[in-house]
């Protein structure tokens, strides 16, 4: 007891204000087939407003990650090929590109931490994952443990590959993200590629495998169950908005990734929380409504108990059916502006004609309130509240640059 009671200890994390996005790495788990459709849209939504991002992949063509690297002037982005496989796979009937990619995702961990061995956090999803990075960064500011993500219980199956048959043991799910800490890394860093030939077998996903790694090496059912994970619950959300829209009728006001996002969700899910426009200096600004984005309000339709869900900039919903807007919030000037720099308003017209404008107001909270109802032809709904500081872009490069990759032995030491 006293041995478990000293690695909790050791591995404790308390909260810190001063992190920066400088200060998190960004790591997203992909492979050949997915580069050029989930890689290459989401690289014009989310991975634009991270300082870097770095992807994982088995195999890369040159002509696509040139692609993928200029299709956002925002975008600062590092392809790491590693052709490491599961060859205990060849040949079976388990033998597919999910299961090889398990090992290479241990590998990455292990790679990244080399490479920056320095950051204060660590974040790796899945290529089908949409990240909110402000609502990441609130969460390595705020957060008090080591490891976070959506966390599971182990099936029957699982069990064999660990020390003791802990029947409530859970993983955290990389699909939807894991964030860990600089001092969870060093911790760990050290018996990854040894844990990664330990735990090879079909159906074990990497978030599994690392779950098992740490059980392994800290024993760590003290540290385990007090390091803060159950607190991130609602942040890493296992769904698409839509599916939790038709499912639920409502988004968690902490999320801050989803999973199993389409391309088609990349684009809804851009829209509904980035305004971007270029000032008289053509710089490029842009806002982040992430803290409002995509929360339930219901609008007041004018008539008693006439109500329409409205997902904060990302869809209506009236009578049973989604509706979507046409473009992103839109910013609106006071007249004479020549700077371009702080908007009076923003507005955002959706496929049913609806209209909602959303004024800016020094005075107001942060909360949106419903200020006006107008009725057809000119439908909409005006709303208030104080408006998100425009910034800058991390990075802008307006003429075409060669992509940044680098290749990974086999056997990385």
């Amino acid at each position: 007891m006293l041995l478990l009671f000293f690695i909790y200890k050791a591995l404790s994390y308390t909260s810190d204000l001063t992190v920066t996005m400088d200060d998190i790495v960004f790591v997203v788990w992909s492979g050949k087939e997915c580069l050029p459709t989930r890689v290459y849209q989401l690289a014009q939504a989310w991975y634009g407003l991270v300082p870097h991002v770095h992807v994982y992949t088995d195999e890369a063509d040159e002509s696509i990650m040139n692609n993928i690297t200029n299709s956002n002037p925002h975008l600062s982005i590092t392809f790491h090929i590693t052709q490491m496989r599961g060859d205990y796979l060849i040949g079976s009937y388990f033998e597919n590109p999910y299961n090889h990619a398990q090992s290479r995702h241990i590998l990455s961990m292990y790679d990244i931490y080399n490479l920056y061995p320095n950051k204060k956090w660590y974040f790796f999803c899945d290529d089908d994952c949409y990240v909110l990075p402000t609502k990441v960064l609130e969460l390595c500011k705020t957060a008090a443990g080591n490891v976070f993500g959506m966390t599971y219980y182990f099936i029957d199956e699982t069990y064999k590959f660990f020390p003791s048959r802990d029947p409530t043991r859970t993983f955290h799910h990389g699909g939807p993200g894991i964030a860990v800490t600089h001092q969870f890394m060093v911790k760990i860093a050290p018996h990854l590629m040894e844990c990664n030939s330990i735990y090879q077998a079909s159906k074990l996903g990497s978030d599994i495998r690392l779950s098992a790694c740490y059980g392994r090496i800290f024993g760590l059912r003290e540290w385990y169950y007090r390091t803060g994970e159950s607190s991130a619950f609602g942040m890493f959300n296992s769904n698409t908005p839509d599916r939790n829209i038709d499912y639920s009728h409502d988004i968690p006001e902490r999320t801050l990734s989803f999973h199993l996002i389409q391309p088609q969700d990349t684009i809804k899910t851009w829209k509904s929380h980035i305004s971007t426009w270029n000032d008289q200096s053509n710089t490029s600004l842009y806002v982040d409504w992430s803290p409002i984005a995509l929360q339930r309000m219901d609008i007041d339709l004018g008539n008693v108990g006439y109500t329409m869900e409205f997902y904060i900039w990302y869809c209506l919903r009236y009578e049973s059916k989604n509706y979507y807007p046409i473009g992103n919030p839109k910013p609106i000037f006071r007249p004479g502006d020549k700077f371009l720099k702080d908007p009076i308003a923003y507005e955002q017209e959706y496929e049913n004609g609806f209209r909602i404008r959303l004024n800016c107001d020094a005075d107001r909270g942060d909360d949106l309130i419903q200020e006006g109802f107008a009725k057809p032809p000119i439908w909409g709904a005006t709303l208030s509240m104080k408006c998100p500081k425009p910034t800058k872009f991390y990075t802008n490069h307006n003429s075409t640059i060669p992509a940044e990759y680098r290749i990974i032995p086999v056997d990385h030491k």
